[in-house]
């Protein structure tokens, strides 16, 4: 979890705190995008959550699987957190 340093939403990309601790996140057809906020937490297509990133200000928590480390499971933007 940090704030998005770079993407790109075409090729589904992010790099997430960037410079020496920068952690690459590359999603798939099988991510699932949320959003959510302290009153609701919602299921978003790609190009929706995409279109919310804004590099240096949007905050995104991923998961991966143990079984594919290489693709996130879940990205979630997490407003006013």
């Amino acid at each position: 979890q940090g704030p998005v340093s770079a993407f790109d939403a075409t090729a589904g990309t992010m790099t997430i705190l960037g410079g020496t601790l920068a952690t690459s996140v590359t999603t798939s057809a099988s991510t699932e995008f949320r959003v959510s906020s302290n009153s609701s937490d919602t299921s978003v297509t790609k190009d929706a959550f995409f279109a919310q990133v804004k590099a240096n200000v949007t905050v995104v928590k991923v998961r991966w699987r143990p079984s594919n480390a290489a693709i996130a499971d879940q990205a979630e933007i997490q407003l006013g957190k």
